[in-house]
């Protein structure tokens, strides 16, 4: 639209710390949720998003609903802060997952939770270059991801349609069954992850530099 040419652009993607986030033994694991209260034997959805509505948490929750009788030992916890947080807590409430589903409010903890988490859920209508998402990466974990641009092209794994709560619902119920498909998905997901290294980021910056 501004008569730049196409092969003049080229959109950096965000970076991130790969030494911050990394994948948990099981030890490690254990001893993160031994730190942050959280059950032992938990299968445990961990969603880092501000309580907005374009984040579309109320999905989350309604799918946490869905699988609450067939995964008894399913906890999701819902990390952020935002205008949302009140009725978010009431839909928890009039769903009758108390036990299931917990809104943590704003933590400078996430690599730890993420170090507990078996999976990481990302609901929103829309994003950019979600770093929760790359951060889930990083960490070695399980994605499940709203079925949009910028999260298809960080994973081509783990989508679900955006708004299907159903749909999100299988597909979680499908990892914690199969705890074996979630350990190989969280690993290509963390050899996916360090494509947005510094490292990585750097060289790209220098390609471009050259390119110019």
């Amino acid at each position: 639209e501004e008569g730049i040419p196409e092969h003049a652009i080229e959109i950096l993607p965000n970076w991130l710390d790969l030494e911050r986030f990394g994948p948990a033994s099981p030890a490690a694991r254990a001893r993160v949720r031994q730190k942050l209260g959280l059950p032992a034997t938990a299968w445990i959805v961990v969603s880092v998003a501000n309580y907005r509505p374009v984040k579309n948490l109320p999905l989350l929750i309604d799918a946490a609903a869905a699988i609450a009788a067939r995964v008894p030992q399913s906890l999701f916890l819902l990390i952020g802060a935002g205008p949302e947080g009140a009725s978010l807590q009431a839909r928890v409430e009039r769903l009758g997952v108390q036990r299931q589903v917990r809104l943590v409010g704003e933590s400078d903890e996430i690599p730890a939770y993420l170090t507990a988490a078996d999976v990481g859920c990302l609901t929103s209508h829309s994003e950019g270059c979600s770093n929760a998402v790359l951060e889930y990466m990083a960490a070695g974990l399980a994605t499940a991801l709203s079925d949009i641009p910028a999260n298809r092209s960080l994973t081509p794994e783990g989508l679900f349609a955006p708004g299907d709560a159903a749909s999100l619902a299988r597909w979680l119920e499908q990892l914690a069954v199969q705890p074996e498909l979630a350990a190989a998905m969280g690993e290509r997901n963390r050899q996916r992850a360090e494509q947005y290294g510094a490292a990585a980021f750097r060289n790209t910056l220098l390609d471009e530099e050259t390119a110019c």
